[in-house]
């Protein structure tokens, strides 16, 4: 939610002594930030969700079985001494109920 803008001391007050330039770079980066959010908030919009991502997985054995092998071996070292964390994951809880 935050983003910052830098602008060198000097070159700040340069810009600050001309108000209509000043003015025109503060209305044309509030109009790109403006337009930074929609695009955020449209992809946010079109993301599959976790549970969606789930239910395509549950009727594809293919990927289940790619996604088993996978996960097996990439987490083979946190499943021998912290099977906690991994208790913890929600969704990879719900995929391992696929297998």
């Amino acid at each position: 939610n935050d983003l910052g803008i830098f602008i060198h001391k000097n070159d700040f007050l340069k810009l600050h002594q001309n108000k209509q330039l000043y003015q025109g770079v503060k209305n044309y980066l509030k109009e790109f930030l403006d337009a930074i959010k929609d695009v955020i908030d449209q992809t946010e919009k079109d993301m599959l969700r976790e549970t969606e991502l789930l239910e395509h997985i549950k009727n594809n054995q293919e990927i289940i079985i790619y996604l088993k092998n996978k996960f097996d071996c990439e987490f083979e070292h946190i499943n021998k001494y912290r099977p906690d964390i991994v208790d913890s994951w929600k969704y990879y809880k719900g995929f391992q109920s696929y297998c």
